[in-house]
């Protein structure tokens, strides 16, 4: 391994938990599509992608330095780059102000070009980023980033590129943000025991058992499909969004390697990592089918009008020869 693959595997994949960045950016495509589709500002929304991808990386970097400050108990591969010495708190707490501060300026700069609106979205987003490591406290973390991951990152992504926002954009929002939910509440399962340890009130602490709240994250994750198919009938989503039903087999899996993880007192590392890859991969694929499904659908409406138009075109000729 190289310098550069050092260095993007520590700094960029272990202490940025870089891993988690294909959650940003599926759910980021969902909507960048319904922009694209309805004739946005394509580069506004790819400058929002790159804003918010660094405020999510701010946010894990932040999360990870007031849990270790507070001495928060923790699985051991969360923060063991902080434990083993390899960096301090000081070059964590710095990293966490660069990418706050990267994702600030895009946001000023949109701010500038497109109204106050995005204003109140950065600074509600904002607030959910720096308090998120006190939200558990409440049980309110894995519903503020739902929100954020959800209902207000459509909502600013959309306005940036068209500038208004729909009933369908906002509605598509609840499923994707669903799914982030639930991602959470699979890392809060695995973690059920240093969390409860900790005084930190997830959702599946307030579950009352593992197994209940492996339950309500199947259950959940049921409420996302069925908000698609309802979707599909009123005419928000294509009928090629259908296609996410082929999912449900990878839940089962889930459900199934999830029973056995809470059943066990010990776990590999491997184990953990695993099963959070396949719940994050499983929001993903859904976002990337949802986003295909809508291009798709777009495409071949446009081609039909292209080549109705281009038929219109010759039978004019024709009359006039």
């Amino acid at each position: 391994m190289n310098r550069i693959e050092k260095w993007f595997s520590f700094w960029f994949m272990q202490v940025s938990r870089g891993y988690s960045l294909p959650m940003s950016l599926t759910n980021w495509l969902v909507v960048f599509i319904l922009g694209f589709i309805n004739g946005g500002n394509l580069l506004n929304g790819v400058l929002a992608l790159i804003g918010f991808a660094f405020a999510h990386m701010g946010t894990n970097v932040f999360d990870d330095f007031v849990d270790h400050l507070m001495g928060v108990p923790k699985q051991e591969c969360k923060t063991a780059h902080i434990d083993n010495g390899q960096t301090n708190l000081k070059t964590i707490l710095i990293l966490a102000i660069v990418y706050f501060a990267i994702a600030l300026c895009i946001g000023i700069f949109l701010f500038v070009k497109c109204g106050w609106f995005v204003l109140a979205l950065a600074g509600i987003g904002g607030f959910i980023a720096l308090c998120y490591p006190f939200l558990n406290k409440f049980a309110l973390g894995e519903l503020a980033v739902g929100m954020t991951f959800g209902p207000l990152l459509f909502a600013g992504v959309y306005f940036v590129m068209t500038g208004n926002i729909t009933k369908q954009v906002l509605a598509i929002s609840v499923p994707v943000a669903i799914f982030t939910v639930a991602v959470l509440m699979v890392h809060a399962l695995m973690d059920y025991d240093f969390d409860k340890v900790s005084g930190k009130k997830t959702l599946c602490i307030l579950a009352g058992s593992k197994i209940a709240a492996l339950n309500m994250i199947f259950a959940l994750i049921v409420l996302a499909f069925a908000l698609t198919l309802w979707f599909i009938g009123i005419e928000y989503l294509p009928i090629m969004s259908a296609c996410t039903l082929g999912l449900f087999l990878v839940v089962i899996t889930l459900y199934k390697r999830l029973g056995i993880y809470i059943t066990e007192e010990k776990h590999e590392k491997s184990s953990f990592r695993n099963n959070f890859a396949l719940i994050r991969d499983l929001g993903t694929i859904y976002c990337v089918f949802i986003a295909l499904s809508l291009y798709l659908n777009w495409f071949i409406d446009f081609e039909k009008d292209r080549h109705e138009f281009l038929r219109n075109i010759n039978n004019y000729d024709m009359l006039i020869k």
